[in-house]
């Protein structure tokens, strides 16, 4: 057993690759820190403070209780080492180009200090691909975030869905208001992220708002000039319909929008948006409405019925995550009462666009469901 580790890296952007390599490296050192090193004269993807807090994020979730993190600057690696006392650094191997530099790298080291020894490690197949500047590459195209979700950690996932929101979110908002919209942009999307990052959620988050924010950036009528108060009005209620969610009540779409119009009008949005916006946050309960643009709003909202098997079956194992304070036998009965009633209607897409997107597909998944 190794004494003290010391696993390095720049960590910009922290990968399951990453991951690995400190879940390994625990398993054979008494103590193993995990450090960020640092570059002044190269502009990060990411902040370092960022980098140390997702690390942070990330190994307390594992629950390693022999990791720990820290950062260094102006030092060789080697040199690092030797001044927090490990005598040993851990390397990664993916491919033969790693391997290359790691045996340059190793007489290096032992010139500048031969007491600290090297260990290496292979990663699994499935990671050998897995690399910082390949994910950072996935980011940005329409898709990218069922893509990155695979590669990177939770926390480092909802980062950056953190990173893409607070900008859309900015612009709707400010979109619908003055001044005061302006200037409360930043610090009413952060309340919102407080809400959906609650450790209780597993559907309701992040990640289901991005997802609807998707489906309204699809929906071909977005453009024309007639359609732009009722798109900035859909956004605003995705952004806001599952604010306030505990499953133990039955009032969470009015206190969602109770919330959403108080801050609204604190910060001075426009009037007639703030109507729009409470009556499709408010219809989301029932899923019942005759206007075309709260019919959008609610065939988004249900978009994840006609999802592929296995974005629905994770779904589902989600919402019961939500309800876990319910016995099965309770939950099951429940759980199926409601997909009936869905399952019942003649039509779940109302507006034609998401009928013929996921109707057909969402009737497969509620009758599996169903049939369980």
């Amino acid at each position: 057993m190794i004494n003290k580790l010391v696993y390095a890296g720049s960590f910009d952007l922290l990968t399951n690759g990453h991951l690995w390599m400190i879940e390994s490296g625990a398993k054979i050192a008494e103590k193993l820190i995990v450090a960020v090193g640092i570059n002044p004269a190269k502009k990060g993807f990411m902040p370092v403070e960022d980098r140390v807090r997702l690390l942070e994020q990330v190994i307390k979730s594992t629950g390693l209780e022999n990791v720990v993190v820290d950062s260094f600057e102006d030092r060789y690696l080697v040199n690092y080492a030797k001044y927090i006392g490990a005598d040993t650094i851990l390397r990664g191997i993916r491919n033969p180009i790693d391997l290359e530099f790691e045996m340059s790298m190793r007489y290096i080291n032992a010139d500048l200090e031969p007491s600290i020894r090297s260990v290496y490690l292979f990663p699994p197949q499935e990671l050998l691909t897995t690399s910082s500047s390949m994910v950072k590459g996935l980011i940005g195209p329409q898709g990218w975030k069922s893509v990155v979700k695979k590669y990177v950690p939770r926390p480092v996932f909802e980062h950056l869905l953190m990173k893409t929101l607070v900008d859309r979110f900015r612009r709707e908002w400010q979109a619908a208001g003055g001044k005061e919209a302006y200037l409360s942009a930043d610090d009413t999307f952060h309340r919102l992220a407080s809400h959906y990052s609650a450790s209780n959620r597993h559907y309701h988050t992040l990640e289901h708002i991005s997802a609807c924010l998707d489906e309204i950036d699809s929906y071909p009528g977005r453009t024309p000039v007639t359609f732009q108060f009722s798109y900035n009005a859909i956004c605003l209620a995705i952004f806001f319909h599952d604010v306030i969610y505990n499953p133990q009540k039955d009032d969470n779409e009015s206190q969602s929008a109770l919330f959403f119009k108080e801050l609204a009008e604190k910060a001075g949005l426009n009037q007639q948006t703030i109507e729009a916006v409470v009556e499709m946050i408010e219809a989301t309960k029932g899923h019942v409405s005759h206007s075309y643009a709260v019919q959008l709003m609610l065939d988004i909202d249900l978009s994840i019925l006609g999802k592929s098997h296995e974005e629905f079956d994770e779904y589902d194992r989600n919402i019961r995550k939500e309800y876990s304070h319910v016995p099965d036998i309770l939950y099951n009965a429940g759980r199926k009462k409601f997909m009936t009633e869905f399952a019942k209607r003649e039509r779940l897409f109302k507006t034609q666009f998401f009928h013929d997107k996921y109707e057909k597909a969402a009737k497969d998944n509620l009758n599996r469901l169903l049939n369980r």
